[in-house]
């Protein structure tokens, strides 16, 4: 038995010797102490709390969740800098999600297709960065004489953010 247990160990050595591996063991031992104070964070209690229960479809879908909301945002954060790029900010801005679909509300002066224009090439060239995320983003123009309300699901972005 004590020689399948050496060898076991043996086995597993090189990759106890990797820095990822490292750093994970150091980082415990750094977050030991916070994580018996009653001052630990949340989620690092959490995270913990489920790799102590080998819970790892939790921390999978943590981590997946975690990284989308990276993603989404840097999508939306691609598409504000395209519409300032071509001075193309709309009236009226305010976004919602679908699943791997950002979707814009932009109002726009009647008639003015130079601004509509603009806007459409900012969604294209935003469009082409997020499909490497297998994200996308779908603007929708109206114009003001049309009278349309910003639908309930979205979130306006006050024009005087950007001015």
């Amino acid at each position: 038995m004590q020689k399948m247990i050496e060898k076991t160990f043996r086995s597993i050595l090189p990759a106890a010797q990797e820095p990822w591996f490292e750093n994970l063991i150091s980082g415990m031992r750094t977050d030991q102490p916070k994580f018996q104070s009653v001052m630990e964070d949340e989620n690092t209690r959490a995270l913990y709390q489920h790799i102590i229960a080998a819970d790892d479809g939790t921390i999978f879908k943590n981590i997946r969740r975690e990284a989308t909301q990276v993603l989404i945002k840097n999508v939306i954060l691609k598409y504000l800098h395209e519409v300032m790029e071509r001075n193309a900010l709309p009236d009226t801005l305010a976004f919602a999600l679908a699943p791997a679909t950002i979707m814009v509300w932009a109002e726009i002066d009647d008639d003015n297709e130079v601004l509509e224009d603009n806007i459409l090439l900012a969604e294209a060239n935003t469009n082409a960065y997020a499909r490497q995320f297998d994200l996308g983003i779908e603007t929708l123009v109206v114009e003001k004489s049309d009278l349309l309300r910003i639908p309930s699901h979205y979130i306006e972005i006050k024009r005087s953010t950007f001015l």
